[in-house]
């Protein structure tokens, strides 16, 4: 097997070509395109992140708002069943005092 010269210089000068093709037409508008892309990318991090931070105040403030409503109901639940068992007590001595009034006259 012989490496014929004429081929390899050929070859070495085919690839030089191409390389400089490439670096004086390519290589920098693709450059130019990654670190548009990269800087996209740092946006869209930063705005994920904004974007979890408002859904954790958001979550926050839901539990919070949804806390105080429970406890709301809760007095109010507590509250109406006192006034409904001073409501029951007075009824109750109404008619035992009626009763009473009834069994005398």
């Amino acid at each position: 097997m012989q490496i014929d010269i004429f081929v390899l210089l050929a070859q070495l000068v085919n690839f030089a070509l191409l390389y400089y093709v490439f670096k004086k037409f390519i290589a920098d508008k693709l450059l130019v395109r990654l670190e548009e892309r990269e800087e996209q990318l740092k946006k869209l991090e930063k705005a994920d992140e904004h974007y979890q931070e408002k859904m954790q105040l958001a979550e926050k403030e839901r539990q919070e708002m949804l806390d105080n409503a429970k406890k709301t109901s809760r007095k109010l639940v507590k509250e109406s069943e006192e006034l409904a068992k001073t409501k029951a007590e007075k009824i109750t001595k109404k008619a035992h005092d009626d009763a009473m009034l009834v069994l005398e006259g």
